[in-house]
């Protein structure tokens, strides 16, 4: 979460506004309920009828304003939320963008992608609500406790007694419902894996008359959703109705104890005021509910988050160093001197390999499949780092070399062709 915090900075400007609001929010949820107070006791038990309009006015405007207000903290807060998101994911991209050969060759690109696009998802939705939902959950229970307080401190506590209860079963359902949710979601990054894998694969499906095999495959996969998914809404069935029997609950009991208070001779509470309490009572559930809700999302977010990190902690393996510098290749000779180089440690491709081109000397490397042709010409670029040996190009190592200026002086005609998605024009604009 510290680590988080960082891509709010920027925006800090934002959550200043949305906190400011956001005590502009409260403000106004509690005026509602008070002015139908007002009615109830002035108007319709008081009789006086002339004050009616000036207090639906008020009603109106307190609603409006709320609307207004709620609807700038919800846009700012999806538009900070989003900016850091996109921040994220491209640091995240760029250091996918900086990995060697050798990440690729054994991370999944399906793992990958979910990382940044589901796993992303969930944080997003944790950083577009959680400034604004504890902002609100903690101005709204101070002003609508303070003017529950000042009418009856008895009352108010009869009234709050009840929200912890209510706060911890919201909270148990998110908290036991998102883990399942997510897993949900990885399961369909799998299945859309597994689906993707087998279109493109799709010739080598049917001339093997794997068909069946596959199909099984994919409902395999399909079950453990279908049960994840039973077992949340299982959850959900099990504690949904705990919250709205508690808010019954309490409800109830500010009834009677308020009821007396009015039937009292000293009439210590007012009709109007007993309406507050109980509406009052729904509003505070409002916020508690958001922010148990809040401590849900937050548990998925830092799982994702977390898988995120754990991507763009990995360090680079081929880069730079301090004295590294911009060459000019002018000869293009190439010469390998005792390279010994494997993808698996103690499992070598190459062993003790030494050959020299000479500038304008066309040569053939000739091989069986497998045998290390192309593992050859990728360490001249290097896609690869030699595990011992030295790589040479007029004399001077491919690793004292700018990684920039050397990949860009090298062409590659691979065997495997990728079209991208778009037009010449598109690919030469990248370019450019």
């Amino acid at each position: 979460f510290k680590r988080l915090l960082r891509y709010h900075k920027p925006y800090i400007h934002i959550f200043i506004v949305i906190t400011v609001l956001s005590i502009l929010r409260s403000y106004l949820f509690a005026l509602e309920p008070l002015y139908t107070s007002q009615i109830i006791d002035t108007v319709i038990v008081g009789g006086k009828y002339d004050l009616l309009l000036e207090l639906v006015l008020k009603i109106i405007f307190a609603v409006v304003a709320f609307g207004a207000v709620n609807f700038a903290i919800t846009y700012m807060q999806g538009y900070a939320g989003q900016l850091m998101t996109r921040d994220i994911r491209s640091d995240y991209y760029l250091s996918l963008q900086n990995k060697s050969f050798r990440f690729y060759d054994s991370t999944a690109v399906g793992d990958l992608v979910s990382r940044a696009t589901m796993d992303l998802q969930i944080v997003e939705a944790f950083l577009r609500t959680w400034i604004g939902t504890l902002a609100n959950a903690v101005f709204t229970v101070v002003v609508v406790f303070s003017v529950m307080y000042s009418i009856s401190p008895t009352m108010s506590l009869i009234a709050v007694v009840f929200m912890p209860l209510i706060f911890y079963f919201t909270a148990q359902l998110w908290i036991r419902t998102m883990p399942l949710f997510r897993k949900m979601m990885l399961i369909l990054g799998r299945l859309s894996a597994y689906v993707q894998q087998n279109i493109i694969g799709m010739k080598i499906v049917r001339i093997f008359m794997m068909e069946e095999g596959m199909e099984e495959g994919f409902k395999e996969v399909e079950k453990i959703y279908i049960d994840t998914a039973i077992m949340a809404g299982r959850l959900q069935s099990k504690y949904m109705p705990s919250s709205s029997a508690i808010l019954t609950l309490g409800i109830v009991m500010v009834y009677l104890y308020g009821g007396n208070l009015i039937a009292s001779p000293s009439l210590m509470l007012t009709i109007g005021e007993l309406t507050l309490f109980a509406r009052y009572m729904m509003r505070l559930s409002f916020p508690l509910r958001d922010l148990s809700m809040l401590s849900g999302i937050w548990i998925n977010a830092s799982a994702g988050i977390e898988r995120v990190y754990e991507i763009m902690d990995i360090p680079v393996d081929i880069g730079d160093k301090s004295d590294n510098k911009e060459v000019t290749i002018d000869k293009g000779e190439v010469e390998f001197r005792n390279v010994t180089f494997g993808y698996v440690k103690d499992r070598p491709v190459l062993k003790n390999v030494s050959f020299k081109v000479n500038s304008g000397e066309k040569i053939a490397i000739l091989g069986a499949t497998g045998s290390g042709k192309t593992s050859l010409v990728c360490l001249i670029p290097r896609f690869y780092d030699v595990d011992s040996g030295s790589i040479l190009i007029d004399g001077v190592d491919v690793r004292d070399f700018n990684l920039l200026s050397l990949r860009r002086q090298i062409g590659l005609v691979l065997q495997d062709v990728f079209m991208f998605t778009g037009t010449i024009r598109d690919l030469s604009l990248i370019h450019i």
